[in-house]
């Protein structure tokens, strides 16, 4: 595909109109126009408990009340300590050793690109600069994280550095090899969302398993970009668990439950011990990372999980999920499913076997809204990202109202 068919939606305010949103319960999204729809993308995909949990407000309000603001620059505080202490133990059975807090997923890979390259250089290979990610990826739109990004994002228009990126499609092996062979030597990072969110493309096996084994022989860094997988999003705590450990694993969205502007890097062993031992230190910070409100949200956060046991939840929601892709795609050859556990897209097709174009997503993403569902907007498709502890009875409503869009789209209602 060309890079023109993985451009990022955006709305600019004097377009929003009726789509100006007032206030967000449960699953439920209260418009300007007093019109309300069922939220079938979990806000930003980041509210996977649903909206207006309390006991992560509660915390939240507590640690406002309590601590105000309590910088981590040259010191810790109690609360990014225990958000700490508890995300390491949340990641098992996969271990790390250190957590680092930003404040959104796009300046966790800043901060990614920055590490990965000092890594290399306490280790002696100051060559290793590249970084490699996939085409049709999403990782941000900080100068940083737009550079490692697959999907288009103006990154001619903001003259983003490139030169030492490279881009290579997400299911393409041979494509792997040759980047390889030409630039082993080369690299410092390789990036993978275990499901690109871009499209809801799940990274084969096969892709994932070269890459650690390149990574025996080459020496780089595995990042597993899970801003938008985890925390159940596609079955497991984490899409990672099932790939040998990571060296840098990235976290955000659903780590708040959408609340507060958090993101977290989650170091191994061999990040953690290069820098002790060189005793260097990685110069990245923000005011806000690591905040006693976002720290109390991340712990509550975790609570919540296991208190509502959303890895039961979810699998079912996940199992829903699926089966309605499917049904969609029985409807008509010109529907294709894609996606895992509750993380899924499906692309649409013209009469004549074309993928349907911006506008036209647009278009049956405006038609869902007004009649009641809430979808995300994909190259060719749409998105479904629900909340994962959704009751059925709502699903069944928001699917009704998507799939009623779906059906008058094959049958011509939106020429």
């Amino acid at each position: 595909m060309s890079s023109s068919e993985y451009f990022e939606f955006y709305v600019p305010s004097k377009d929003w109109g009726n789509a100006e949103a007032t206030a967000a319960r449960g699953n439920t999204i209260t418009f300007a126009d007093g019109t309300e729809a069922l939220c079938g993308i979990s806000g930003l995909w980041n509210a996977s408990l649903g909206y207006g949990n309390v006991a992560i407000a509660e915390a939240i309000n507590e640690a406002n009340l309590n601590a105000a603001t309590l910088p981590i620059f040259r010191r810790g505080s109690a609360y990014s300590r225990e958000a700490a202490t508890r995300l390491l133990e949340f990641v098992l059975p996969h271990e790390y050793s250190s957590v680092f807090y930003a404040t959104s997923g796009s300046s966790a890979l800043d901060a990614v690109v920055k590490l990965s390259r000092q890594f290399h250089d306490i280790n002696s290979n100051p060559k290793r600069r590249r970084i490699v990610s996939f085409t049709a990826s999403y990782h941000g739109v900080t100068m940083g994280a737009m550079a490692v990004t697959g999907s288009y994002l103006f990154q001619d228009v903001y003259q983003v550095d490139q030169r030492l990126n490279i881009k290579i499609p997400y299911d393409d092996l041979a494509a792997l090899d040759i980047v390889m062979k030409r630039f082993g030597p080369e690299i410092a990072a390789v990036i993978m969302e275990p499901v690109l969110g871009s499209g809801a493309l799940p990274v084969p096996q096969d892709i994932v398993d070269a890459v650690y084994a390149y990574r025996e022989s080459e020496g780089f860094l595995i990042v597993a970009d899970e801003v938008a997988t985890g925390f159940h999003r596609t079955g497991p705590r984490f899409a990672s668990h099932d790939w040998i450990q990571p060296d840098v694993l990235v976290l955000s969205k659903a780590l708040t439950n959408g609340t507060c502007a958090a993101s977290a890097l989650l170091l191994g062993d061999r990040v953690v011990d290069a820098f002790d031992q060189a005793q260097q230190v990685f110069w990245h910070g923000e005011t806000q990372a690591g905040s006693p409100q976002s720290c109390a949200a991340i712990v509550a956060t975790l609570d919540e999980i296991e208190r509502l046991d959303i890895a039961t939840s979810a699998a079912r929601v996940g199992r829903r999920l699926a089966a309605f892709v499917s049904g969609l795609e029985s409807l008509s050859p010109r529907v294709k499913g894609f996606g895992r556990g509750s993380f899924r897209a499906v692309q649409l097709f013209d009469d004549a076997g074309e993928l349907i174009g911006t506008d036209k997503v647009f278009e049956l993403v405006s038609e869902c809204r007004r009649r009641g569902a809430v979808v995300q907007p994909s190259p060719g498709a749409v998105q479904f990202v629900p909340a994962l502890n959704y009751p059925d009875a709502e699903l069944d409503v928001l699917f009704d109202r998507i799939q009623s869009v779906v059906t008058d789209y094959l049958a011509g209602q939106f020429a």
